[in-house]
């Protein structure tokens, strides 16, 4: 009977004040499955703002592809850090460039216009007939001369990106989690 009253009490605690343990929802539960093998770069979902090592990463964990890459190809400032090809994959498939200094400026911090440009790029090369209902959007922040403009209103049509408030904060940083969250979808539209 004792036994009973106890497990009936903890379960009563749990129900009323919330359940104790961490709870994982399905873009950092999914995150942690692709990033298996490569447990170094699960840093990425707890970081604030994202760099363009970052996002990197990030193409060449949701969308692998075999690329060859040759021995002395991967610039210097790529390979301080671990697994560079993995970075340097992204570049060779043409989802990151390199600058004309031959190098990759990895600590950049990307801004939210920039990764609706990496994503609508990685989007039309992936399906270039992408139909995302290209209406005309009223965006406060974002006029129609913005050369982002398109990107940015294919992002918010398809539902990866949002606004809030008709505004989208184009030079607003994106945090390791909406990142994960934006590739989650965009990996959601050819699955």
């Amino acid at each position: 009977m004792k036994r009973r009253m106890i497990a009936l009490t903890v379960i009563c605690l749990i129900i009323f004040t919330g359940c104790p343990f961490k709870k994982q929802d399905k873009y950092i539960s999914e995150f942690h499955y692709l990033t298996a093998n490569v447990k170094d770069i699960r840093f990425i979902s707890e970081e604030d703002f994202i760099v363009r090592k970052d996002v990197a990463y990030l193409f060449s964990i949701y969308f692998p592809m075999t690329v060859n890459i040759g021995m002395n190809e991967i610039p210097f400032d790529l390979k301080m850090y671990p697994y560079p090809s993995l970075l340097y994959s992204s570049v060779k498939r043409g989802m990151m460039n390199i600058y004309p200094d031959n190098t990759f400026k990895p600590e950049e911090t990307v801004t939210k216009y920039q990764m609706a440009i990496l994503l609508a790029k990685y989007i039309l090369t992936v399906d270039p007939f992408f139909d995302a209902n290209f209406r005309a959007m009223k965006i406060n922040d974002v006029p129609e001369s913005f050369f982002a403009y398109k990107p940015i209103v294919m992002m918010i049509a398809s539902g990866i990106m949002e606004s809030k408030n008709d505004s989208f904060y184009p030079n607003g940083t994106v945090s390791g989690y909406d990142a994960i969250r934006y590739f989650h979808k965009v990996r959601e539209f050819y699955r």
